[in-house]
């Protein structure tokens, strides 16, 4: 059997796991000034307080009710039908904790240790170091283009960065 693990062997699953959840945050504030900025009509006081499920629900209605998409908000809309999609893994990540099983095949008595993370609520969802790689990185380009596409849309309007105050340095 394979050495016990250490803290240091959880180093990889935290990072991944913390990028993973920062990249999906931009994801979701996006979802939310995309509903300030594109509409028509008003719905931001509406539809900021919906959990990120309906808040897209509403943003592709919005869209998909639209005769023509620029391609930019057409970009948008399949990155929030993806988003959506994989909000399922985020919440699996984001709600359930690393833990390591123990398999023996009663046969061989041959052993194995492997780090998962496993649904607290059903067994059939998990998720591997590897199956957290590839979708860390997905989220990180999803990410990166929802914002993208979202200046595109927004110009001046979606005021991205008016949170931000700049303090001169001493």
């Amino acid at each position: 059997m394979k050495r016990p693990s250490t803290a240091s062997d959880h180093l990889e699953w935290e990072s991944l796991v913390g990028r993973a959840l920062l990249r999906f945050g931009d994801i979701e504030y996006v979802s939310v000034r995309c509903l300030d900025v594109i509409p028509g009509e008003r719905v931001f006081a509406s539809t900021a307080g919906l959990d990120f499920s309906r808040r897209v629900d509403v943003l592709l209605e919005i869209l998909d009710n639209r005769k023509e998409l620029a391609p930019p908000l057409s970009r948008l809309r399949y990155g929030f039908k993806r988003a959506k999609e994989l909000a399922k893994t985020r919440n699996l990540i984001a709600h359930n904790p690393l833990m390591l099983n123990l398999y023996v095949n009663p046969e061989t008595q041959e052993s194995k240790a492997i780090y998962r993370i496993d649904s607290a609520r059903s067994g059939k969802h998990s998720i591997t170091l590897d199956e957290l790689k590839e979708f860390s990185a997905e989220v990180d380009d999803l990410a990166a283009t929802i914002w993208l596409e979202f200046g595109n849309v927004a110009g001046d309007d979606g005021q991205i960065w008016k949170e931000f105050t700049y303090i001169s340095e001493p």
